[in-house]
């Protein structure tokens, strides 16, 4: 007998029973089993029949009729969604605690796909995840999905926020399309607090100078207006703002703050600690904070003793107007202060006090102090005195206070000058000395002497307040000196020195040089006059000139002499006749002078003895003179000294006929002259 279940996912069966032929097994029973499916499936109590079917050769029983049997197979499944948790926690930070999960899962095998949809109750403070879904089949229904819970993290001090987090399912499968799902209670944790944040909370302010800057901010969003009050709680500062408002719109936008330092004038023997309090108000009790924080302040005092000096650098001049500095103290002393004025030259600048006091009431009132500079008769070049001070007090802040001195720097009104004198001419050979003349009362002067040759070239230098130099060649020389004195410079000065270049083997070499400073003589070789012609012999004309100058004669009358026209000496020989030196070349007509012709030693002797007007001779001096008519004469100039004689070093001879050299000539007038 073949046994069929009519619903094999419902119940199975027993698939047959046999029978054998004998005496007894055909009689005896047989078991039929019949076991129940269990699917997933909320699908109900399921009734079918158990059909049977018998096969045998035996033609009574192939194809015989079994009656059916019908089975009830109940359902044990129940549609439904499954939620892990009850209630959830959250942070509204970052981090860990900020999210939490539960699962859902279905009850029984859905037909067709179930989507659970998840709704948080209050967004503003948690979001989940937005659904889950279960596919059919015999293993995704069973598997849990799976939903996160996030904090979300707003700025309002608004404590614990409990909200429900609600379920509803969409699916064609009748039993789970809208089915009822259990709810989740959740509790957002809030880690805003109601606050106000200072930053940085201390600083440090320099009076008159830095300031210190700090920021106000709320720590969440109010719910209403806050108002924050400033308040300073020490005179020594001062702040830049009252009062700050903060809206639930801008709460978040740090306000600056700027503290500034009272500049007074105290001296603080520490830096002073002020503070600044602060308090919010609102209509938000959160932001009702009665000590909102403060802000330390350390105050630097810029205040010391000092004294101001201004300025520190004078310019006066000798005998001129005085000029003024100031002084001032810098800081309030708790004692009378007296300054000392000195000068280190009071010959040179002076002060018009001698000291300046300073009260506690006055201390900042600015006293000016007079300094002159004393006229002198010192050409000792621009110099300069110090002013010092020297401070004393019973406050031991300025009590020996060092002090800035004062520079007063001075224009000498006397300038330093010099004139080199010395001789004009001078001959090779022949020493020269120049002297420098000052122009007044001198320190401790220094002299730089130079000589210049022709050529430009310094041949001799000197450091004295005189200077002596012998030149070895003619020409014109430039002879100057610069004289230092109190480190005052003169200007540079000198003479222009002419040399006689030939003048260097003359026995006569000093006389002739004494001839020509004394204006006696220029030269030979007009128009440079750097030669004597030592050795020439004088003329007449020659002779003329030399005694008209060095007797300076006034000018001569009537033309006396018919051969002088034109000649260069006209002039001179004009004041010798009318001097009565000469009379002429041709006694007795005397109407000729001879000017080309030379000079004898006698007519030398008789033109000088006239000259100079000498007194009669004594003895007979010389043996060579007797019967000449210059006798007379030469024994004038030998017994004035004015000559020796011609044959040293016995000197018993005159010689009157020979010539008178130039340099000669010069040793006569020199003798005759210079006494």
């Amino acid at each position: 007998v073949n046994v069929l279940s009519g619903d094999t996912g419902e119940a199975t069966v027993t698939a047959s029973v046999s029978f054998t032929t004998g005496p007894t097994d055909w009689a005896i029973p047989k078991t039929v089993t019949v076991t129940g499916v269990d699917e997933n499936i909320d699908d109900g109590d399921q009734v079918f029949d158990i059909t049977h079917s018998v096969t045998s050769t035996d033609t009574n029983y192939g194809g015989i009729s079994v009656a059916s049997v019908s089975n009830t197979t109940v359902d044990d499944d129940t549609a439904g969604v499954t939620v892990s948790k009850s209630a959830t926690s959250v942070t509204e930070a970052s981090g860990p605690g900020n999210t939490d999960t539960y699962t859902i899962v279905l009850d029984s095998e859905p037909t067709f796909p179930v989507t659970v949809n998840v709704l948080s109750g209050d967004t503003g403070e948690a979001t989940v995840t937005a659904s889950v879904s279960f596919t059919t089949g015999p293993t995704d229904w069973a598997i849990p999905k799976t939903v996160t819970v996030t904090g979300v993290d707003d700025v309002i001090a608004d404590g614990p926020q409990v909200s429900t987090i609600t379920h509803s399912v969409t699916s064609t499968d009748t039993n789970y399309g809208g089915i009822s799902v259990a709810s989740v209670s959740n509790t957002t944790v809030d880690d805003d607090t109601a606050g106000v944040t200072l930053t940085p909370t201390s600083g440090s302010v320099t009076e008159g100078g830095a300031t210190a800057l700090y920021t106000v901010e709320l720590d969440s969003q109010p719910l209403f207006d806050v108002i924050v009050t400033l308040t300073e709680t020490s005179p020594d500062i001062t702040i830049s703002v009252p009062s700050l408002t903060f809206t639930s719109g801008d709460w978040n936008q740090p306000r600056d703050v700027i503290v500034t330092a009272v500049n007074d004038a105290l001296i603080e023997a520490a830096p002073e600690i002020a503070v600044v309090a602060h308090s919010a108000a609102s209509g938000d009790s959160k932001y009702v904070i009665s000590n909102a924080g403060t802000f330390t302040a350390t105050v630097i005092d810029d205040d010391s003793a000092n004294v101001s000096v201004s300025p520190t650098v004078l310019a006066v001049t000798e005998g001129g107007a005085a000029v003024t500095y100031a002084l001032v103290l810098t800081a309030i002393p708790a004692f009378d202060v007296t300054i000392s004025i000195s000068s280190d030259n009071p010959a040179q600048g002076i002060a018009a006090v001698t000291s300046v006091t300073f009260t506690p009431a006055t201390w900042n009132v600015i006293q000016n102090v007079s300094v002159s500079a004393p006229d002198d008769s010192i050409a000792e070049g621009d110099h300069s005195v110090q002013i010092s001070h020297t401070v004393i007090s019973a406050d031991s802040d300025y009590n020996g206070l060092v002090v800035q001195s004062v520079t007063v720097n001075i224009t000498d009104d006397d300038v330093l000058s010099v004139v080199a004198m010395g001789d004009a001419v001078g001959g090779v050979g022949v020493s020269s000395t120049f002297t420098a003349q000052l122009n007044g009362p001198v320190d401790a002067p220094t002299y730089a002497w130079t000589a210049l040759s022709p050529t430009g070239f310094a041949v001799a230098t000197g450091t004295n307040p005189t200077f002596s130099f012998t030149p070895t060649s003619g020409g014109n020389y430039f002879v100057s000196v610069v004289v230092t004195d109190a480190g005052e410079i003169s200007p540079v000065t000198g003479v222009v020195f002419r040399v006689l270049g030939d003048v260097g083997g003359s026995i006569f070499n000093s006389d002739i040089v004494w001839l020509a400073n004394a204006g006696i003589t220029q030269g030979c070789n007009p128009p440079d006059n750097d030669e004597f012609c030592p050795t020439d012999n004088v003329t007449r004309g020659q002779m003329a000139a030399f005694l008209s100058r060095a007797l300076e004669l006034p000018s001569g009358g009537a033309n006396t002499f018919v051969d002088d026209d034109g000649s260069i000496f006209e002039d001179a020989i004009a004041k010798l006749a009318a001097a009565g030196i000469t009379q002429g070349c041709n006694p007795p007509t005397n109407d000729r002078f001879c000017p080309t012709d030379n000079v004898t030693r006698g007519q030398m002797a008789a033109f000088l003895s006239r000259a100079l007007s000498l007194p009669s001779g004594g003895a007979n001096t010389f043996i060579d003179d007797d019967g000449s008519i210059f006798e007379d004469a030469i024994a004038k100039l030998a017994a004035a000294g004015i000559t020796q004689g011609c044959n040293p070093p016995t000197n018993d001879r005159f010689c009157p006929t020979d010539n008178v050299t130039r340099e000669q000539m010069a040793a006569f007038l020199r003798r005759a002259l210079d006494t």
